[in-house]
């Protein structure tokens, strides 16, 4: 395995990933730490425990979403950055792609708001069908389906994965880099599938400015 850095800056914990060819290097940063202002820093960390410098790594990858607005953008950007800075490829997939070896047939459900969830349905290992659900209806929407998630969902009975998503990411994102789904960083889009009020706020603010 050639040297990799995964980020995934989409949830309310940041992963940090640095794969090189004899260890594996992993930080999982803290909620209440703002993504803009620990993401390099610990990036830098992870390169000075591994030895190695930014430009020794082969392959940026990224998890672009959904999740927090502000965490997509801070990722997406800084992976962008390394990519371009040292003309290197890039792998992106959004989170729902991360299980599809784990989850055969039923639903996986992540935090949107404290109201809402993002969803994705599982046929076969692939996903046919995604969105956003009230928390209230969870139960109801998919009362006949297994429910898995990355989260405590209290009262609602799922089969939380959270222990096991470091492992799944660097599956996923191993498997991509093998079967060199490269793309053009400049060509990656974030994939919202719904934005909180205060970010559908936040972007017609920063149209509104330029």
């Amino acid at each position: 395995m050639s040297n990799t850095l995964i980020i995934d800056t989409t949830k309310s914990k940041t992963c940090i990933i640095l794969i090189t060819t004899d260890k594996e290097y992993e930080i999982v940063l803290d909620e209440q730490l703002k993504v803009s202002e620990s993401l390099v820093v610990n990036i830098e960390k992870l390169m000075n425990n591994a030895v190695i410098s930014l430009s020794d790594v082969d392959n940026f990858a990224v998890v672009v979403g959904p999740g927090s607005f502000t965490g997509i953008r801070v990722g997406l950007a800084t992976i962008k950055g390394f990519c371009m800075a040292f003309d290197k490829p890039c792998v992106a997939k959004n989170s729902f792609d991360i299980f599809t070896d784990e989850i055969q047939n039923g639903v996986l459900v992540m935090k949107c708001t404290n109201l809402t969830s993002y969803f994705a349905k599982f046929v076969k290992g692939k996903v046919i069908e995604y969105g956003v659900v009230d928390n209230d209806k969870i139960k109801d929407t998919f009362s006949d389906i297994k429910l898995y998630s990355v989260e405590d969902y209290g009262e609602i009975s799922t089969i939380n994965l959270d222990d096991r998503y470091l492992n799944l990411l660097k599956k996923a994102f191993k498997r991509a880099i093998k079967d060199r789904e490269f793309v053009d960083a400049k060509t990656v889009q974030p994939f919202y599938v719904q934005l909180s009020q205060a970010e559908l706020a936040k972007l017609k603010k920063d149209s509104l400015n330029g």
